[in-house]
Parts: structure tokens; sequence; C-alpha cells
């Protein structure tokens, strides 16, 4: 059933829920028929809409422990060990699967972290639905297979799978007029200054002009990687690309043209995951491919 999935990628909620055969509610679901339990982690949201639960669970991933804080189902009144949270912990003894997916952004997509077993489960006093103290279940979760990928890196790939560019949309639009609007806005977002949230979960302004500026980035660069020139691959919906800060965001807060590049998925990860000379290659090469553009100098080219 994992096979369905790519480890790292992002998927609708109901995309989960037909491929697994689960039910419409809950973030423990089971499907018997194939001995399969699947996760959800929430973004963190408390102030539910018409058209939204809203999320009061806090969890998060300790990475002392390389563990993940994953709090058990039920919303209101003192937990228990029972139904959902009685199938989780019995899953390494009745050999259930565990796949688990985890959201950053309040109704975003989910992305699939890939399966997990539990380590050892905790109770804590948790707030419930009515603001009421109440004890709950904590499962610690760790994973089993796949690359952890931070928060923070997280929601920067889920903006990236959000803006997949569709070349019939774009058709009328030239380069000359794509590089004219992503140096207008390059300059506002730089007037602007940094916008920091309490965390990159709450900086919606910054989420959103983040968003604006991705979107006309991959229009312009939509055909090739900008580092190893790699064609873009093409899905249901458009291009599929993925946009890299030179600086890391929780470092320079900077989201200009002059810190953003559109790149395959593979080179996404080398810049995050390479050894520094191998970086100091492919920052060699970007600035060799756009000699007009003046890319900020990531912290790897220091001292070379």
């Amino acid at each position: 059933m994992n096979d369905y999935f790519v480890l790292n990628r992002f998927y609708e909620r109901e995309e989960i829920r037909q491929k697994c055969g689960l039910g419409f509610w809950g973030g423990i679901r089971f499907n018997s028929a194939q001995n399969l339990l699947v996760l959800f982690s929430n973004a963190h949201d408390d102030r539910p809409t018409s058209d939204y639960h809203g999320n009061i669970y806090k969890d998060y991933y300790d990475s002392a422990a390389g563990l993940f804080h994953y709090t058990g189902e039920g919303q209101k009144r003192d937990q228990t060990v029972s139904h959902g949270n009685k199938r989780l912990r019995d899953a390494k003894v009745d050999d259930t699967r565990v796949l688990f997916f985890r959201q950053y952004i309040p109704k975003g997509k989910l992305e699939y972290l890939g399966l997990v077993s539990v380590e050892y489960q905790t109770k804590e006093i948790q707030k419930d639905a009515d603001g009421k103290n109440r004890n709950v279940v904590v499962f610690w979760l760790k994973l089993i297979s796949g690359p952890l990928i931070n928060d923070e890196e997280a929601i920067y790939r889920e903006i990236d799978s959000d803006i997949e560019t569709d070349p019939r949309s774009l058709s009328r639009i030239s380069k000359a007029e794509l590089d004219e609007e992503i140096t207008k806005v390059s300059k506002q977002i730089a007037k602007q200054g940094p916008k920091i949230g309490k965390s990159v979960l709450k900086a919606k302004v910054r989420y959103q002009r983040l968003a604006k500026i991705v979107t006309l980035l991959k229009a312009r660069f939509d055909d090739k990687c900008q580092v190893c020139s790699a064609d873009h691959f093409k899905t249901k919906t458009g291009v599929y690309s993925e946009v890299h800060h030179l600086i890391p965001w929780s470092v320079s807060w900077d989201d200009t043209q002059e810190n953003l590049v559109v790149i395959c998925a593979n080179c996404h990860r080398k810049f995050h995951r390479a050894t520094d000379p191998e970086r100091r290659k492919m920052f060699e090469q970007l600035t060799s491919n756009f000699p007009n553009v003046k890319f900020y100098a990531p912290s790897f080219l220091i001292g070379t």
C-alpha cells in the first residue's frame, strides 16, 4: 500500500483516503482488510471555521530523541487507550503497517513521511476542544523509512508543490514581461523588509508574498532547472519544479529574486545535503548559466 505514495511528496487528504480505503473522519484511520493504519498529523490551528474543523493538537518532531510526538485521538474529555489509540498501541503486535502523513500549513496538503512504529507512549495534560485541561495519550513515533525533512524546508516544498505552472495559462506571457514583473515584485518585497512571525506557520503575509514570487519565477523558468538544465517533468496539472533559498530563510528572511532559484528536485536535495565542494560547483554552474543575475552567496562559499 505504501507503494502508492512517494516519500516526501505532498498529497491531498481525499487522495490519501481513497487510495487507502479509509473512512472520512479521524486522525487515526484503519483499513481492516489490509491491516493498515494511517496517521494524519495536522497543522495546529485551534480556530475552526464553517468548512474546517481546526486542530487543537500541538504535535512536533523531537530532533534530540529522533521521535515524533503524536497525540492520540479524542477531542474532548480524557483520552483512553481504545479505538484508534488501541490499534496504534498494538500495531507492532498485530503486525499492522502504519503510514504517517504530516501537514504544515492549515488546510494544506500532507507530506508522506513513510512507515512509523510506536517506540513508547506517555500521558500529558493538554487542552481539549472546549479549552479544559484533560489527560491525553501521546505516542512517540520512530520513522522506519525515508529521509526526514525539517519543518521549514517542508513548508517551502509544500509551497513548491502547490504551484505547478500550467503552460496553457502562460502561453500569452512573454519572458520579457515575466522578467519585468519579477523585478517589480522583488523590489516590493525588498522595500517591505523581512516578514517574521512567531513561527513560519504564523507568518501569513510572508507566505502570501513568497507564493506570489514563486509563481512568477516558476512561470519564467518552467522549462529547465536553473542549475543542471534538466527538463522539469510534466504532471497532470502542469510542470513540476521546486524553488530553493540560496541563503536559508531562517537566516536571511529574504524572499527576493536574488535569493531564489527554480531547480529540479535532485538539485534541491543536493543544495541541502551535498558536501560543500559539490554545492560550490552547483553555485558556479548557476552563475555561469545566468551571468546577469546577482545571486546571493550562500555560506558554503565562505573561504573559497
